[in-house]
């Protein structure tokens, strides 16, 4: 049984705001990480607007232009992720009818954040705790749903407690 490295990729945001969190599982774990492809799992968007699936297979760190950070998060069984063919593009977008394996599939499967902020002129109700969900409560949920199903250790999840939330003041 071959396995496949699946990590936590972190870009940081202004300081004292929440850093954006998306998951980098590499088809080839012996590949160096950044010169490594792979599949990136997120959600883009923010809490004023709601969020969306943004699945990315062919996906070569090497080629984001964004400052970010790795943290390995564990390992896992090959079967559970499909290396695209040679022929498919770069970086092609994954769909939600037609997932690749099972990794998309549980992607998918876990609803993205919606707007969850609003402004004062929308408020009619009597005013509540407001719960702001974002990328990082995606990649929670997405990571609990990997351990629940097995495709993932406890491991991962117990890792994904101590990756930094926010850049420091």
């Amino acid at each position: 049984m071959s396995h496949c490295k699946l990590y936590i990729v972190v870009y940081p945001a202004a300081p004292g705001r929440r850093s954006h969190w998306a998951l980098f599982a590499t088809y080839d774990p012996s590949a160096p990480l950044h010169s490594a492809a792979g599949t990136l799992l997120q959600v883009e968007g923010n809490p004023g607007a709601g969020f969306y699936h943004d699945i990315l297979r062919g996906y070569r760190l090497a080629d984001e232009p964004r400052s970010h950070t790795e943290y390995a998060l564990a390992e896992f069984d090959s079967a559970h992720l499909a290396v695209p063919s040679t022929a498919a593009p770069a970086s092609a977008a994954a769909d939600a009818a037609d997932p690749a394996d099972a990794l998309e599939r549980i992607a998918f499967g876990i609803a993205p954040p919606e707007r969850s902020l609003r402004s004062a002129g929308e408020w009619t109700a009597k005013p509540r705790k407001i719960v702001v969900e974002d990328c990082q409560t995606w990649v929670g949920r997405y990571m609990r749903a990997l351990v629940e199903k097995g495709v993932v250790p406890q491991e991962g999840l117990d890792k994904l407690q101590v990756i930094p939330q926010t850049r420091a003041l």
